[in-house]
């Protein structure tokens, strides 16, 4: 499994230098549309980056709690070209994720756009889950399915057991599965990797750990229950180049989820 760490502007060439000291081939990137918009810097890194790693243009449903405008998304489209695209989803309401998921594929299809596309099932409970999951299984013009953390509440033991659920239905067919987003005790990163689900999940992202190292924060001291996670700073993507101490403190954040994909975390 790959992560994905979302990051500010000013941090993003150090993480991509990290990533080529550490011998990964080709990093990999989740990157938002609304934020390619307000943020120049930020934009600006992934156009040089788009045609070498992989990116992945997510809509910020997350964020804004529906898709952004199909327009703003289509535009950065055409701007980055990237890997994968998120197609337009809105948190919990399987028709209107349908609808627009769908409107957005035939969007594509007139753009000639040659890349991936993820889907993000949704639904108010797990029934609809399941079905929103049903209507994107077998299309060959969907290549992930992303499952937001949030979509964890519709289960009763969260997103572990969503994913257990989709393992044992069989649902997962020959799509790359990625998680969107972690809980922020990192309780899924302690399991998941070393669980049978996944070997049909490819990737995840996350804030994590770049959140707790500008904080001062270090991963392993929440994992442990002896620090709190601290909230996303303001104005995240425009955080200015941290000064060595927090930059040592991220750097260390980001060895401990290496571990975590390797192996259980020990205390």
């Amino acid at each position: 499994m790959r992560l994905c760490h979302i990051a500010p502007a000013s941090l993003l060439g150090w993480l991509r230098d990290r990533d080529e000291e550490l011998g990964h081939a080709r990093s990999m990137h989740l990157i938002m549309a609304h934020v390619c918009e307000e943020n120049p810097e930020y934009a600006a890194f992934y156009k040089r980056v788009a045609g070498e790693d992989y990116v992945i243009l997510d809509n910020g449903a997350y964020e804004l709690g529906a898709a952004a405008a199909d327009e703003m998304t289509l535009k950065w489209v055409k701007e980055l070209n990237p890997s994968e695209v998120v197609l337009s989803d809105k948190l919990f309401d399987r028709d209107e994720t349908i609808k627009r998921s769908k409107a957005f594929l035939i969007k594509l299809q007139k753009l000639r756009f040659e890349g991936k596309t993820m889907a993000v099932p949704q639904g108010a409970n797990a029934a609809e889950w399941f079905e929103c999951l049903e209507s994107f299984r077998y299309r060959e013009d969907v290549h992930t399915i992303g499952v937001f953390l949030k979509a964890g509440s519709l289960f009763p033991e969260g997103r572990e057991d969503l994913l257990n659920r989709v393992k044992q239905l069989k649902r997962f067919g020959d799509k790359n599965w990625h998680l969107l987003g972690s809980d922020t005790m990192l309780w899924e990163l302690q399991r998941i990797p070393h669980l049978p689900v996944n070997a049909f999940i490819r990737s995840m992202d996350t804030t994590k750990f770049i959140t707790c190292g500008y904080a001062g924060v270090r991963v392993q001291d929440v994992m442990a229950g002896t620090a709190t996670y601290p909230e996303r700073q303001q104005d995240y993507f425009r955080l200015p180049f941290p000064e060595e101490k927090i930059l040592e403190i991220i750097d260390n954040n980001l060895n401990v989820a290496e571990q975590l994909l390797r192996k259980p975390w020990s205390f």
